[in-house]
């Protein structure tokens, strides 16, 4: 005997299916326009998506309304649709969401509960998060300190390119946290980043070749590094690269190169 549902429920898996790909349609056309910082056509792209459950479209809008962009700024808003995506396993809205509670920003400050979040994230590989993680063990906030776990979240971030992470690991086997002290090793992490255009990383490649950490001091060297963050606004690039010309070292002598340098950190700093 003929089936008689069979087609109807042929058509609704169809009419599903095309659902589902003018969704993903909508939501790569809002992701298209926050790209090119069309926040307006991203929001009325994603909002819709949004309140139908998309948790993309959910991280998105939150992290519009955290920073204004296309809204008028809302940090509780912020929270709330992170929040759903969030706790659908959405890993980018998971890491997300700790920040919030980490900043206070739209919800108490919590450390335990960022660090619960950054850990969500972090298992399933979400590099920020394995940063963020790591920062938290080193700093003892919201889990007890542990140097060795955040040399392991570290370098779980590092070798999937984060460069905050890359920055850290070399700051650990500078200082000896958590791993053996290893000069080239922290300078190898360093340069990735650094050559990646890190400004903190390439301000530490700076340092290591201004002290000689490891490696003969070169001032030529560290200038050339203190250059490129002092290029980027990096504050203490930009100090350190103004006593150089100061003293000469590794630059040409000058008086009103060190004062221009000078005063854009004492700027930046204000």
């Amino acid at each position: 005997m003929l089936n008689r549902t069979l087609p109807f429920l042929m058509l609704g898996a169809v009419l599903w299916l095309a659902a589902g790909a003018a969704a993903a349609a909508d939501y790569e056309d809002g992701r298209e326009a926050y790209n090119r910082g069309d926040y307006t056509a991203a929001f009325l792209e994603w909002q819709p998506l949004a309140e139908d459950g998309d948790v993309g479209a959910q991280t998105g809008l939150g992290w519009m309304y955290y920073k204004g962009q296309g809204v008028v700024q809302d940090h509780a808003a912020a929270v709330s649709w992170t929040e759903k995506a969030a706790r659908r396993g959405n890993a980018l809205a998971q890491n997300n969401l700790g920040w919030f509670y980490f900043k206070g920003q739209g919800v108490a400050q919590n450390n335990g509960e960022a660090a619960h979040w950054y850990r969500l994230a972090a298992d399933q590989n979400n590099a920020n998060a394995q940063t963020n993680l790591g920062f938290m063990y080193a700093s003892g906030y919201g889990v007890p300190r542990n140097d060795v776990e955040a040399v392991r979240w570290y370098r779980s971030g590092a070798d999937q390119g984060n460069q905050r992470a890359q920055t850290s690991l070399g700051d650990v086997y500078l200082k000896g946290q958590g791993i053996q002290q290893n000069y080239a090793e922290a300078r190898r992490w360093y340069r990735v980043a650094a050559e990646n255009g890190y400004a903190k990383a390439q301000t530490s490649l700076g340092d290591m070749y201004l002290a000689g950490f490891g490696v003969a001091p070169n001032y030529a060297e560290a200038a050339r590094w203190y250059r490129a963050a002092a290029d980027q606004g990096n504050i203490d690039a930009q100090t350190n690269l103004g006593y150089m010309h100061l003293h000469g070292l590794g630059v040409r002598q000058s008086n009103s190169a060190a004062a221009s340098l000078y005063r854009a950190s004492v700027q930046a700093k204000n």
